[in-house]
């Protein structure tokens, strides 16, 4: 078991909690992870529905609500892994089709992930487990993308949780921590492509931990003595009984996580292309069809295949292979922009990361492997994500900011451990400079959250993806449901050939070839998002026109609502007398931003 440091003594938690259900015998670094993990998990849920859709949140919704009403599924590259649809695929029929059913499994698992942090405890401080916690769950980047339909905190915190489980099984020397760890690794694997980013990653800071470990060791006459020593130890432990039980368990976690990542990626229903006898078989068809298992596996394989798109799309751009120069154009741009997200977003954690590494690098007499291999993680996946992104977007820092809260917890706990012996010295100038600073950090951090996460979580500057419709699109989804509660036929009027396409009525995403029906028949999917997600999983009845000759016919119905292009308000307003009139915007970034009419009949 690695060694731990015991600063228990730092941490002095309320008496009240001694009366409290489990938490009565615990002791203060655990009581302080549990109330952490609490505080995130409320900041996570209050209000979580208010903001409308994200463009890739209604996309994921959209194809979910239709996995429900047809048990029809087949993995989409383009929308990422199949996790989310899957779960909740069984949340909406339970707690309806709403942004708060679709935004909550994300939620609770960023809640969960301050939790590993106790798993950590062999290697860390209890101070250090308590900062560690309070990073991952009051972060403002991971607190808001913990209240986003996306699956960054979903790969982030299964492949974090996997990595603290096997540290947890190596330091207790048990082997079900092990296999929970690869249940999430499966899981990591279903929710998003760059899961395998996160094994690389930890072969690459391995390496790295194990070079560091093999120059100048002491006690050693060098690496290569250090290599034969612990050669032989294992070789003198690996009696066959022990080779035989150690080989057990890895094939038994090898079919764990195989069977994982094949029953999420495994076509169902109408998505399965391997039919018998005429109808499709998928997953839970092979039941009643035993003898399409093959068929079903072969098709989940080549399924698995299309996360090659992803790794094509990160070394080049409109189809073309990048130069170096234009790796470095790409890395300059898009590393550019995480900057400004980690400068106003998680400026405490970035920079207490870098002096936690420098600190644990430099300044202990021997450097924790454990702090070092978080901190080379961070770092290869803060260079690397803005190299391989297609599209910027503040959540591909998540993916550097998890791991870097390792290193940073470390700073915050030195600070506090210093603030606490000066305070107990009665030295009244370094307890002021600490308070000082944690006030800075605690201001910031607030303010960050409030603008970023709560108050502007539809235009904040450094955190919102260009797609994000505006917060008042909700007065016409709200208008919407109104109108279709009220019987209206139709409820809905759409106008304007920007979201209007009469001949279509089925989407195909992306590259492949896979297509579904489109509701409304008349809107086309992609310039229109977020909306069809509302009109479909509320049944809107909707027309379209895409001009004036057509909307004549497409307004004799009189519907309650109509939305259109705001090029076309004077041509609406001669219309549309008795309609109370606003704005909306279904992009919010500089730039096409698709400003919106919506028309709301007035109450007579």
């Amino acid at each position: 078991m690695a060694a731990r440091t015991d600063d228990s003594d730092y941490l002095h938690s309320l008496s009240v909690l001694d009366r409290v259900p489990y938490l009565g015998d615990a002791d203060d670094a655990t009581r302080g992870v549990v109330l952490t993990v609490v505080a995130g998990l409320l900041l996570r849920l209050v209000a979580l529905g208010a903001r409308p859709a994200h463009f890739d949140e209604g996309r994921v919704a959209y194809f979910t609500e239709y996995f429900v009403r047809t048990g029809a599924f087949e993995y989409r590259s383009i929308i990422h892994g199949p996790f989310i649809q899957h779960v909740n695929a069984a949340l909406f029929p339970v707690l309806g089709p709403t942004d708060f059913a679709s935004r909550l499994v994300v939620a609770l698992v960023g809640a969960a992930l301050p939790a590993t942090a106790l798993l950590l405890r062999h290697r860390l401080r209890d101070t250090e487990t308590v900062a560690l916690a309070l990073f991952l769950a009051l972060n403002p980047v991971l607190l808001y993308y913990s209240r986003f339909s996306r699956s960054s905190i979903l790969v982030a915190g299964f492949m974090f949780g996997a990595f603290a489980l096997f540290v947890y099984a190596y330091d207790t020397r048990d082997v079900r921590p092990f296999y929970l760890g690869t249940l999430l690794v499966g899981f990591g694997f279903a929710s998003k492509e760059n899961a395998i980013l996160y094994v690389l990653c930890w072969l690459g800071a391995g390496a790295l931990v194990a070079d560091r470990a093999l120059f100048g060791p002491r006690d050693y006459d060098g690496g290569s003595d250090r290599v034969r020593a612990l050669y032989a130890r294992t070789r003198d432990r690996g009696d066959g009984e022990t080779v035989v039980r150690v080989a057990s368990h890895a094939i038994l976690a090898s079919v764990l996580l195989l069977v994982v990542v094949l029953f999420f990626y495994a076509p169902r229903g109408a998505g399965s292309p391997v039919e018998v006898g005429g109808q499709p078989v998928g997953l839970y068809g092979l039941l009643s069809n035993p003898g399409a298992f093959g068929g079903v596996l072969d098709a989940t394989i080549g399924d698995i295949e299309k996360i090659a798109y992803w790794f094509e799309q990160s070394g080049s751009e409109g189809g073309e292979a990048l130069t170096v120069s234009g790796l470095v154009d790409k890395f300059v741009n898009f590393g550019g922009q995480t900057l400004e997200t980690y400068a106003y977003y998680a400026a405490a954690l970035g920079t207490f990361g870098v002096l936690g590494f420098l600190y644990e690098r430099y300044g202990a007499a021997r450097p924790r492997p454990f702090v070092m291999f978080a901190s080379y993680w961070a770092f290869a996946s803060a260079i690397g994500y803005p190299i391989g992104t297609d599209i910027y977007g503040a959540w591909i820092t998540v993916n550097v900011l998890v791991p870097l809260a390792i290193p940073a917890a470390v700073t915050l706990a030195a600070l506090y451990r210093v603030g606490w012996e000066s305070f107990a010295d009665d030295d009244r100038v370094s307890v002021g400079l600490v308070a000082v600073l944690f006030l800075l950090v605690g201001g910031q951090l607030a303010v960050a959250t409030a603008n970023g996460v709560y108050l502007n979580d539809d235009t904040a500057d450094g955190m919102v993806q260009y797609a994000q419709p505006s917060d008042s699109m909700r007065q016409a989804t709200e208008a919407m449901r109104e109108a279709e509660r009220s019987g209206a036929d139709p409820a809905v009027l759409v106008y304007g050939d920007l979201y209007v396409d009469n001949e279509d009525d089925f989407v195909g995403l992306g590259n492949d070839d896979i297509r579904v029906p489109l509701h409304p028949q008349c809107m086309k999917f992609f310039p229109s998002l977020s909306l069809p997600w509302y009109h479909y999983k509320d049944d809107i009845g909707t027309v379209c026109a895409s001009n004036s000759t057509q909307f004549d016919e497409a307004y004799a119905g009189e519907p309650p609502v109509v939305l259109a292009p705001v090029v076309h308000e004077s041509f609406l307003d001669e219309r549309l007398e008795g309609y109370e009139k606003s704005t909306f915007y279904l992009r919010t970034a500089a730039g096409d931003r698709k400003e919106t009419l919506l028309y709301v009949r007035a109450e007579e």
